[in-house]
């Protein structure tokens, strides 16, 4: 008999904004970019459009989690929706010049624009820093940027650069740190993880006085309660912000990456301070976990809002409910008894079990669909 089994996904992001300046009436969608500027709203806006763009099918809503970069680790037997039917080898997937170049030039071109909003956003938030008049609004908005900037060049980095740990010195990707039309460089990927640990060590110094550190907690101490009444409604849920311990995880992984002795003592350090911030989210814990809470919201350090992600999953080949192999993205069944040891270690891997996975009853040969 076969076994379909799916993945149920939940979690990230929203939408898209955009501003243009070269109208000289500005349609009702568009907002000139001295005036988005303006006022704490406009700077308000801004940000959370940047957070928005993150979460397109293209970036963090697909390709760069449960799609395109888990085709290219071979977590799937398929790629549905190529050519009419899907595509069953593997090494075409890597075929970045031709049937997926639009995969990759996707990724790598919206990247970058996220990332010419941010610097636009970065600047003004220095050129127009007088408009922001309420307390933390500043340091937490410019550090959440310069936080975000540095996540995204560390994918890109990690996606389009030479494998550090044998070729740091190798060209890598640009640096874009201005908001103009002048070339950037590509640099060396030593000199881009540099870039990147500048921009952390910036956001965290920002953010360590600034950040209110309200998340997601099932915290009952009174006097922490109290002061999440008096902090600003935009900016509580800082899960969903690029934080003070989201930075401090970065730092971790990049100074990780970096791969020295000295790098790898401050990883070290960085990722106690984050395993210590008890007071804001907890690590997996077996006795407590749900099976049923298979996202573990208290536990979230960073991620990102969709709105209505389920129909999004739907429209990009994650329908809980189609059974067809060419429409779906699956597993067969001996990678999916090898990636979850389900003889061994696996009988406990939470990811695993049937609120992550649908069994249907199928026809020949057990298959995994995810």
């Amino acid at each position: 008999m076969k076994q379909i089994i799916y993945i149920l996904l939940t979690t990230t992001v929203l939408g898209l904004m955009s501003c243009s300046d070269w109208l000289d009436v500005s349609p009702k969608t568009s907002i000139p970019t001295d005036k988005q500027f303006e006022s704490e709203s406009g700077f308000k806006d801004a940000l959370t459009g940047i957070y928005l763009k993150l979460g397109t099918t293209t970036l963090y809503a697909g390709d760069l989690t449960y799609a395109y970069l888990d085709e290219l680790a071979g977590l799937y037997s398929d790629y549905p929706g190529y050519n009419t039917n899907a595509v069953f080898n593997q090494s075409i997937v890597f075929d970045y010049e031709n049937m997926f170049l639009s995969k990759k030039n996707g990724i790598y071109s919206t990247m970058y624009n996220i990332i010419a909003n941010i610097n636009n956003f970065l600047e003004y938030v220095d050129k127009n820093k007088d408009v922001l008049v309420t307390e933390r609004y500043y340091e937490t908005m410019k550090g959440e940027a310069l936080g975000l900037r540095a996540f995204l060049h560390f994918d890109l980095l990690r996606m389009f650069g030479p494998v550090y740990k044998e070729h740091p010195a190798s060209k890598a990707i640009p640096y874009r740190i201005a908001f103009d039309k002048d070339a950037t460089p590509v640099l060396p990927a030593s000199e881009v993880v540099d870039a990147i640990l500048k921009d952390l060590n910036d956001a965290e110094k920002l953010l360590k006085e600034s950040d209110p550190l309200d998340f997601f907690t099932d915290q009952t101490d009174e006097d922490f309660i109290d002061k999440l009444t008096e902090i600003n409604q935009f900016l509580i849920n800082r899960e969903f912000r690029m934080n003070l311990y989201a930075v401090k995880a970065m730092l971790a992984r990049v100074y990780c990456y970096k791969g020295d002795a000295e790098s790898k003592g401050l990883a070290t350090e960085y990722a106690k301070q984050v395993i210590a911030a008890s007071k804001y989210f907890t690590l997996y814990k077996s006795q407590t976990a749900s099976n049923y809470n298979s996202i573990r919201y208290a536990e979230q350090i960073f991620g990102i809002t969709v709105n209505e992600f389920s129909n999004l999953l739907i429209g990009n080949y994650m329908d809980m409910e189609n059974t067809n192999t060419q429409q779906h993205f699956y597993l067969d069944g001996d990678k999916f008894k090898f990636f979850y040891e389900t003889a061994d270690a696996g009988n406990t891997d939470w990811r695993k079990n049937t609120e992550m996975f649908e069994v249907i009853n199928g026809a020949s040969r057990t298959d995994v669909f995810c």
